[in-house]
């Protein structure tokens, strides 16, 4: 008997998690909590270019979400406005985050992977801007993974040929709008995000960690 009990046991803790799993895994929706972190949530990069850039953006564009047209449009605008933008350095100023360091399987180059993003004071909205990087064996094992560091060097976005062969836009950035729920109001982040950028990075400086 106290074996059947506890296999029962087991079981239904087994269906409670799979159906916490499938609750999760269904949600469409970010907690708010977590990502603000805390009441007062003072955002990301607050003030810095890219954050300047964006929100600049999005005030002159206030009609992105009403339909597939305008999201499109705006989409092929901010990528347009962005390539520009790149040509004066403006994110050189910002802390990238070291993300990977590899080698290629096939070429065996190595590279490494930087982010750097902005999210408004209020999470309206929120940017990710992805970067590859070739580096040297020497500045391969300098660089550290999950670490942030300033840069120097020079970002481009190389052409996509199938992209503009078969003119579907600006495959490298996407647009989407989240809902953030708090106990009070429902509301909205734009989640930007930039793909398949190119750094020539010449010179890098860790960033020590706050304590």
């Amino acid at each position: 008997m106290a074996a059947k009990r506890i296999l029962f046991t087991i079981l239904l803790i087994s269906i409670t998690l799979s159906l916490l799993n499938c609750k999760n895994n269904d949600s469409k929706t970010v907690n708010i909590d977590d990502l603000l972190k805390e009441e007062n949530y003072e955002g990301e990069n607050v003030g810095s270019s890219l954050d300047v850039f964006v929100s600049t953006f999005l005030k002159s564009h206030p009609n992105i979400d009403n339909n597939d047209i305008t999201s499109e449009n705006a989409r092929k605008d901010f990528a347009r406005d962005f390539d520009e933008k790149l040509k004066s350095s403006f994110l050189n100023d910002m802390p990238f985050s070291c993300l990977r360091v590899g080698r290629d399987i096939i070429t065996k180059k190595i590279s490494a992977s930087f982010s750097v993003g902005a999210t408004s004071k209020d999470s309206s909205y929120t940017i990710n801007v992805f970067l590859d990087a070739p580096v040297d064996e020497e500045n391969s094992v300098k660089l550290k993974q999950y670490t942030d560091y300033k840069i120097k060097g020079i970002i481009t976005r190389p052409k996509d040929d199938i992209d503009e062969k078969y003119d579907l836009g600006p495959t490298h950035v996407s647009f989407n709008k989240e809902n953030l729920y708090d106990s009070r109001v429902l509301r909205y982040c734009t989640k930007i995000n930039v793909h398949r950028l190119k750094l020539d990075l010449k010179e890098f400086t860790e960033i020590p960690q706050s304590k």
